[in-house]
């Protein structure tokens, strides 16, 4: 439209004059449906821009590929899903001899799985299908019939997780250096944590259950929102004007303020209340209205120098549309000035452009000025590899759940029950514990059902160990999983303390793992090299104005106990490292740091491109 044209070339106007940069200006729309005509003018000038909420989840390509597959694997007359999976950047097919299967499909009343079956049958049907193309469809189905006989056994994430590595997909992603496949990474995780959960729900988690869950959701309305967009990337921010709450940009434009657009439309509700119920609870005149009024006005807030209204008369409609009262309103006028723009047939043509090459620019650096959370998480992954810091904290990249990690899970909880009851006074016994381990346990990431067993009758041990030691010792803990936060050198670090003793005025900081630890000095060792019992203590002196005496390991498994006296050198030494990790993480410096034993133990390994595994 000639209004979003005009937008568009504002912005590159006060680009070139280097007053601003992309990110300093935002597009506000009362919805997302408004934004189109605004995306495809800046895509023209080829202005890099950022639409939150643009699309829903299931929308996104790489996410509908996810989907594709799932369906493929789970209904062979499913012969949409084939064709985007068969046309994917996964495995490429030439869109000619796909479009030929596809036509055959159809005159032979087959569906494509069939086709694809039998292609060698139909030689003279498919004329000249080349070698690639054969061989690229023999791949795909000897590819769906090993993931089909591993949905027998296997849950859903388990099969979708080795569909995202086997077929190099996830690794193609995290190789590109781009906003874009950051993004796609991002959405791919937070699927992920939608399969998650049916598997936490679901009775028997199997791709079939899990695709019907899926259409039931889809069919119901359902669509979370792609991952959020980053407003540190120097991209135009357009966004709807409820998204923009809270938020701030130098240069804000509203946008299509016309009647019936902003104010929106006042849709009554279907079930309407007697209005003696109401008439006490809503505020007089028209409430929709005042709504409406409100959101205006905090769009309008959102500009910190420079604030632009705007409409246009034509939106596709018999007749023409008037300017919005509410801009009336703000700027003190009965009506609005007759003085249109109108486009070009060129410029109109020119909206439907492929987007641009160049996509959003790289975020920019985090100032000092800004307030740094970080977590002992961050600061070690970031020490021990900024790549790794990357792949975990800022894409998400998905991974399979790891038998480990269930474990430790379940025994944490268990402990902390333990803990919490003894502080409370309340009674505690042997049979509650195994019954919250019990409860928390999860059937994923176990190599047999066997080994299943094994670990958890090895936990049921353990906690029984863990009961009989802690009641014979009869100590009652200060603190049990108490969140902490403080600020060092305007990085906010935050985390949570699994126990505090505090006995004659000196205080002990006590965590509790799960690792299969059977040496004294391993154990005493793994307590002097843990950056997270040293950040403990430093937020303890932080909170408390004192150092802790010392702090301890309690590995579970074995009853070892590692300890290790807190030192004015080792607090220094922390401060230094945590300042070292928040330099790198404020410059967005992600490059890797491979060695043997980091890369051994990463979980990342098979997708990296610098392990030296």
């Amino acid at each position: 439209s000639s209004q979003s044209d005009a937008v568009a070339k504002l912005i590159e106007e006060k680009i070139k004059s280097n007053e601003y940069t992309y990110k300093d200006f935002a597009i506000l729309v009362r919805a997302n449906a408004d934004a189109d005509p605004f995306l495809r003018s800046l895509n023209m000038r080829e202005i890099p821009y950022r639409f939150s909420g643009s699309r829903g989840l299931y929308a996104r390509e790489e996410v509908r590929l996810m989907i594709s597959f799932l369906k493929t694997i789970s209904d062979f007359d499913d012969s949409l899903s084939l064709y985007h999976l068969a046309s994917s950047d996964i495995y490429q097919l030439k869109m000619k001899d796909l479009t030929r299967c596809m036509n055959l499909a159809h005159r032979q009343n087959r569906g494509l799985h069939y086709i694809f079956e039998h292609f060698a049958d139909y030689s003279e049907n498919l004329g000249d299908l080349t070698d690639e193309s054969r061989a690229t469809i023999d791949k795909l189905m000897k590819d769906m019939e090993k993931y089909l006989e591993m949905s027998r056994d296997h849950p859903t994430g388990v099969v979708l997780y080795q569909f995202l590595q086997g077929s190099g997909y996830l690794k193609r992603l995290t190789h590109q250096d781009s906003i874009e496949a950051e993004s796609k990474v991002q959405n791919l995780a937070k699927f992920f944590e939608i399969v998650k959960n049916f598997g936490s729900l679901a009775v028997q988690d199997r791709v079939s259950q899990f695709v019907s869950y899926l259409d039931l959701l889809i069919q119901a309305g359902d669509d979370p929102p792609s991952a959020e967009a980053d407003f540190d990337v120097d991209a135009v921010n357009v966004l709807t004007v409820h998204k923009a709450k809270g938020l701030e940009f130098p240069v804000v434009f509203m946008v299509s303020l016309v009647g019936r657009k902003f104010p929106s439309p006042h849709r009554s509700d279907p079930l309407e209340l007697p209005e003696p119920l109401v008439k006490d609870i809503l505020p007089s005149g028209d409430f929709h209205l005042q709504e409406e009024r409100r959101l205006f006005y905090v769009g309008m807030t959102r500009a910190k120098k420079e604030l632009f209204l705007t409409s246009a008369r034509d939106y596709g409609g018999v007749r023409p549309r008037k300017v919005s009262p509410f801009v009336l309103e703000a700027v003190d006028k009965p009506q609005a000035d007759e003085t249109y723009l109108k486009a070009s047939a060129l410029e109109a043509i020119k909206r439907f452009a492929p987007p641009s090459k160049e996509g959003p620019r790289a975020p920019a650096a985090i100032p000092e000025d800004q307030v740094l959370n970080l977590s002992h998480f961050q600061v070690d992954d970031y020490l021990t590899c900024p790549l790794k810091y990357k792949f975990v904290h800022i894409l998400r990249v998905p991974l399979l759940p790891h038998h480990s990690i269930i474990y430790g899970k379940a025994l944490h909880e268990a402990v902390k029950e333990y803990h919490l009851r003894k502080v409370n006074g309340q009674p505690v016994s042997l049979e509650n514990l195994i019954d919250v381990f019990e409860r928390t346990w999860r059937s994923e990431g176990f190599l047999t059902r066997e080994h299943e067993e094994q670990r958890l009758q090895a936990g049921r041990e353990t906690l029984r160990l863990f009961y009989q030691e802690q009641e014979r010792s009869g100590l009652i803990p200060t603190l049990i999983e108490q969140d902490f936060s403080f600020i060092l050198e305007n990085n906010r670090l935050v985390g949570r303390w699994d126990r505090v003793d505090v006995k004659d005025g000196s205080a002990t900081i006590i965590d509790f793992k799960s690792s299969e630890i059977r040496q004294q000095k391993d154990a005493d060792r793994r307590v002097r090299e843990s950056l997270q019992l040293s950040i403990y203590a430093l937020a303890y002196r932080e909170a408390y104005g004192q150092v802790p005496e010392s702090v301890e390991l309690h590995f579970l498994d074995s009853g070892l106990v590692g300890r290790a006296p807190v030192t004015q050198k080792m607090l220094e030494k922390t401060v230094g490292k945590i300042n070292e990790a928040a330099r790198g993480i404020r410059a967005r410096d992600y490059t890797p740091k491979p060695g043997y034993m980091a890369c051994q133990y990463c979980p990342y390994s098979g997708i990296c491109p610098s392990t030296v595994t």
